[in-house]
């Protein structure tokens, strides 16, 4: 095949092979944005990275060049405008990534940090930021390099210039001014297929964020009038910097289940439907739900897989209603002995009715959390806690359906699984970190501890090998609740091991370990410190 000579006149100052791999750059953003897209609607964001980019353009320009609530009036700068022009500036950069591709990976590289950093900044500079919404900007940046690696082997393979190799003044080369026919079908349509592929996901971003924001926005109105902020019970802090606080944020509180996306399910469509070896089956919406008696408390939960000193363990102020209320209205009959708990989620767990309709043992159907509606991934619209039992048996999150039945029928279902796991006796270590040099003298140590449904009793500390003695323990009023303590060391130089234990109110110890049943790990926790006395003059 014979191919076609570029006139003798200077070559074009952008060339056939050029502009294809300014092609590929476009389409890889176009596949990276999607993909930005897409991590936003399932992560439930409000925003995904490009309007997300222009709210954080309307914080940092000053007020006189933005529109806010449609009052002011340089609307160049602010809403769709905005948009379009950050649009434009990402083709602009992307072009200029893919042409560079051509010559190697040095100005995509440095064109992606700089795409990469400032979608970092964007999201730092919203309105109350969240360290979730970097997600996005990092689907975007690993969308657009694998895209534009694609593209480029594409165009590798065919042999396309990105750049003319003779001066000027010399007959332009034709294989770096003319692409055959046959190479521009073949990247035209990988790079279609990128660029589709972006928005699809988009689309489907859209679609997936679309639902998922109207329901977060629906939390967000609701106004649980019988709900009341929580407040701290006087005295269980002690003080001591680097503590966990007794109230766990919901954004810090720890997570544990199967749900790939999380559920969301608006209020008004959620309904909690109780059969089984009942009197009457019961079908209770959330309006319903939140008309019922509610009660509060605090209450400490922990994950069944928790680890020694891990971070499966929260302590929070719970509002729902008692789970013996519910059951005393379908009527639980005679012999039936477990409920088979299942979520939105699909997961499934066996929780006996001994402690779900028993009124002394406060398990809740929680609506919210900390004063306020329970966030999505924590179970909105409403979840199972027992306080007292490890998650994992339990904590049923966007719960939807309670089948009262025999355990005996449902164990060979479970066997995978304890069906029952009462919460051992922990206590955690928080300040010093292990490994962590401090100097000779009195250092202070502290942390948490727990043992629901009694109660923290006491907490004990040793060093090395001589022996145990009380620490310093906040006041713990509540059974359910952890407890804050602290002590102080009087520590020579060298290298000391520190251990911790607790017990609850009736005298029980907390079990030495290691064990792991199945049912929650326990054992004593402890940090090695370093005691030397340069520590004063370091820092």
């Amino acid at each position: 095949m014979s191919e076609a000579r570029v006139s003798d006149d200077a070559p074009p100052r952008l060339l056939p092979g050029r502009l294809l791999w300014a092609s590929a750059g476009v389409a890889a953003a176009v596949l990276g944005a999607g993909l930005g897209e897409l991590a936003a609607g399932a992560l439930t964001l409000h925003l995904g990275p490009v309007v997300g980019a222009r709210e954080a353009m309307t914080v940092v320009l000053p007020s006189e060049f933005v529109i806010r609530d449609g009052i002011d009036i340089v609307p160049f700068l602010t809403g769709v405008p905005l948009v379009l022009v950050l649009v434009v500036l990402l083709v602009v950069l992307a072009a200029v990534a893919g042409v560079g591709a051509a010559r190697g990976w040095r100005r995509p590289a440095v064109v992606g940090a700089v795409v990469l950093a400032l979608g970092a900044v964007s999201v730092l500079l919203r309105p109350e930021p969240s360290l979730l919404e970097l997600a996005p900007v990092a689907a975007g940046s690993l969308g657009f390099a694998a895209g534009l690696v694609l593209l480029a082997g594409v165009l590798r393979r065919h042999g396309v210039p990105g750049e003319p190799d003779q001066e000027p003044d010399q007959e332009p080369d034709p294989a770096s001014g003319v692409v055959p026919a046959t190479t521009r079908r073949t990247f035209v349509g990988a790079a279609a297929g990128v660029a589709l592929a972006g928005v699809a996901a988009a689309v489907v971003g859209e679609i997936v964020g679309r639902g998922r924001r109207a329901v977060e926005q629906g939390r967000q109105l609701l106004r649980l009038t019988m709900v009341t902020p929580p407040t701290e019970p006087a005295g269980v802090g002690v003080g001591v910097e680097g503590v966990a606080p007794w109230t766990t944020p919901a954004t810090e509180f720890y997570r544990v289940d199967q749900a790939v996306v999380v559920p969301t399910i608006a209020a008004e469509d959620w309904t909690l439907r109780i059969h089984g070896e009942v009197e009457r089956e019961v079908v209770v919406t959330y309006g319903e739900l939140i008309e019922m008696s509610v009660r509060e408390q605090w209450a400490t939960l922990v994950g069944l897989t928790y680890e020694v000193g891990g971070e499966q363990v929260g302590n929070a102020w719970w509002s729902g209603v008692p789970t013996s209320a519910l059951l005393a209205r379908a009527g639980v009959l005679t012999g039936a002995d477990a409920v088979v708990q299942t979520g939105a989620d699909g997961w499934r767990c066996v929780t006996t009715t001994q402690v779900l309709g028993d009124p002394g043992r406060r398990a809740l159907l929680a609506f919210a959390m900390n004063g306020e509606a329970l966030p999505l991934e924590h179970g909105f619209p409403a979840r199972t806690l027992v306080p007292g039992l490890y998650g994992g048996v339990s904590a049923c999150k966007w719960v939807v359906e309670w089948e009262v039945t025999r355990l005996e029928t449902v164990a060979e279902d479970f066997a995978d699984r304890p069906l029952q796991a009462p919460v051992r006796i922990g206590a955690r270590i928080d300040v010093p970190e292990d490994g962590t040099t401090v100097p000779p003298g009195g250092v202070t140590i502290g942390g948490v501890a727990w043992a629901p449904p009694i109660g923290v009793g006491a907490v004990e500390i040793a060093v090395d090998d001589d022996g145990w003695r009380l620490a310093n323990l906040g006041v713990a009023r509540e059974h359910d609740a952890w407890a804050q303590w602290s002590a102080t060391l009087d520590l020579e130089p060298g290298e000391h091991r520190v251990r911790v234990r607790a017990r609850d109110r009736v005298g029980t110890q907390q079990e030495p370990g290691p064990l792991d049943d199945g049912a929650g790990t326990t054992g004593l926790h402890e940090v090695v410190l370093t005691v030397d006395a340069d520590a004063d003059d370091e820092g």
